[in-house]
Parts: structure tokens; sequence; C-alpha cells
């Protein structure tokens, strides 16, 4: 998965080497907010949301907050994995 990622982050996004900097903190924090993004990545707040948003766009950062401000982003292909086997026994998945 992870080089999956990292492949369509290469062939789709103008901002590929920052993106592949945050695929790889993913990785280490599922969770994440623009703020953080821009400190992380040393850009603008405008500029992490743009790396947010083309990362969202393409199905690996996922909103789950529901708010206009104070957003809140999780890597929800990562995630899909790590849950997958913690189901209770009978539970359908």
């Amino acid at each position: 998965m992870r080089e999956d990622h990292r492949q369509l982050i290469l062939q789709k996004l103008s901002s590929a080497t920052k993106c592949l900097i945050l695929l790889d903190r993913l990785f280490e924090m599922p969770m994440t907010d623009i703020p953080s993004v821009a400190e992380r990545l040393d850009i603008s707040y405008p500029a992490a949301s743009k790396i947010v948003s083309d990362l969202s766009n393409n199905g690996l950062l996922e909103e789950i907050t529901g708010q206009k401000r104070n957003r809140l982003f999780v890597y929800e292909p990562y995630l899909a994995i790590l849950r997958k086997g913690t189901e209770p026994i009978g539970t359908p998945p």
C-alpha cells in the first residue's frame, strides 16, 4: 500500500516531494490538521491546505470533523488496515 500511494503521489501531484514527506509522517501518526502539516513541512498555511486538499481529492486523507475550521484529517486507507481483524468475533465485516 505504501508504495502504491507513493506512486499515486508521484504521478498525480505537482507538490510530490512535500506530499511524500507527509505520507511518511502519516504512517507514524495517521491523523493531522493543516497547521501541523504547515509546521512539519515548513510551508505556509495555504500551501499546507493545498497539499491536504490534493491528498484528500486522491483518497488518501479523509476529513472527519465536518467543520469549516479546525478540521482533522485521517489517513483512512492505513487506518482501515489497522482496524482489520479487530472486530469482535461474529461481527460481519
